[in-house]
Parts: structure tokens; sequence; C-alpha cells
């Protein structure tokens, strides 16, 4: 039983290690301008078919927007987007997203902690026809502060998009079962089951 224990915990450092080299390796190999994890590369038909819900007319707040991924298809789809990350460094990455993309005079970034009432200042109530709000709940202590904030700034009928990790996946469970790291990233502060982020939007 004690091999097997450390047998154990010897793969859970290795798997919670390869996650975090796996963010490097897409710098080191130039995939990417700053670590970032491989997921965030890959372009995703079902998620992008997420924004032909906007309208040419839309406002938008693109919240978590890291490096800009989303930010340039939002951007090409409505009038105007407010998109906010805390991460400088992924915001430097957006910027010349947008600036080669031509659409930097239609996306405004701003550097901002989402928990903390200082980013909402700028944001206002009731202003905005759509918030995408797309795998970032997960990293946050206080998703309700967030949501609320959300709604707060959405007006009457206003479209909200969100995604987080999915929990209860067949790869997750055999991950949990041997005693391993499930989170998809190790940053994540929660993941969810389909009920439990049904009730935290509620």
């Amino acid at each position: 039983e004690q091999l097997l224990a450390q047998i154990a915990d010897e793969m859970d450092r290795l798997n919670r290690r390869g996650k975090v080299l796996a963010c490097h390796l897409t710098y080191w190999t130039g995939k990417a301008p700053a670590p970032i994890h491989p997921k965030h590369l890959v372009r995703l038909p079902w998620r992008e078919a997420q924004f032909d819900f906007l309208q040419p007319a839309d406002c938008v707040l693109d919240l978590g927007c890291g490096n800009g991924g989303h930010s340039v298809e939002i951007g090409r789809r409505a009038a105007l987007v407010l998109a906010i990350d805390g991460d400088v460094g992924q915001l430097a990455i957006a910027g010349g997203r947008l600036e080669q993309a031509s659409l930097d005079d239609r996306v405004i970034l701003l550097a901002a902690d989402l928990e903390k009432p200082s980013a909402w200042r700028f944001v206002g109530t009731g202003m905005w026809d759509a918030v995408v709000f797309l795998d970032t709940v997960e990293h946050l202590k206080n998703p309700q502060i967030v949501l609320h904030e959300i709604h707060r700034a959405l007006r009457p009928h206003g479209l909200l998009l969100i995604s987080a990790p999915n929990q209860e996946t067949q790869w997750r469970h055999r991950l949990r079962e041997a005693g391993l790291d499930a989170r998809h990233d190790p940053d994540h502060k929660r993941e969810y089951t389909q009920q439990q982020f049904l009730w935290t939007l509620i």
C-alpha cells in the first residue's frame, strides 16, 4: 500500500508539472509569444459559432479576454468591444493581434482584476448588449461577485455567452479515480458539473 501511495503521489506530481510544462512549451517552440495553455491555441468551430448570436450594432464586454483570440472574432461581428483581463502580458499580445486584424479602433483593452470593484468603474449599468465570459469563471475565487456585476452591466434581455470546463468527462473521472489532479488547468479554482454550473448562474 505504501508503494502504491508513492506511485500515486509521483504520478500526481508529474501530471501537475506536465500541465505547467505544456504552457511553457507553447512559448519555447514559437507557437505563442508568451506561455499559454495549448488549449487556447486551438480554434474550435463550435465555440466561434456562439459569436454568431452577436449583432453588428452590439456593444460587447469580453471578460477574461486573455491574448485576444476571442476579442478578434467578437470585433469582427460587433460595433464596439471592451475587452478586460488582469494579465498585462496577455493584453499586450491581444493588442498586437487586434492591430494585425485592423480591429484596434473597435476593440478597447482594459487591464483590471474582475474581482475588484475598480474593474467595473468603466463598465456602467445596463449599457451592454452582450457579455462574453468564456473559460474564465473557473479562475475566480468569488465568481458570484463577477456574475452580479455582469447582470448589472447587461441591458434588459441582454445576452450572456458563458462556458466553463466540464468536470464530468470520462477522462476527468479516470484521473480522480487514480487519485490525480483532474483539473483542466492548475490555475482553476473550481470546476463544475452541469448541475453545479447551472446553480451558479441562478
